[in-house]
């Protein structure tokens, strides 16, 4: 997993592929993420 932040517009873009994540409970109000999967399947939880 790859990721890669812009602060000027608060964005933040991950670029994944074959994984199986857990992120522990948040929330995203303070800027937008964009994932892409590369290749296979993603599973985020």
């Amino acid at each position: 997993m790859r990721y890669d932040k812009c602060d000027k517009y608060l964005i933040e873009f991950v670029l994944s592929e074959n994984i199986d994540k857990h992120f522990g409970s948040h929330n995203l109000v303070s800027h937008y993420v964009i994932l892409m999967v590369m290749r296979g399947t993603v599973a985020v939880y």
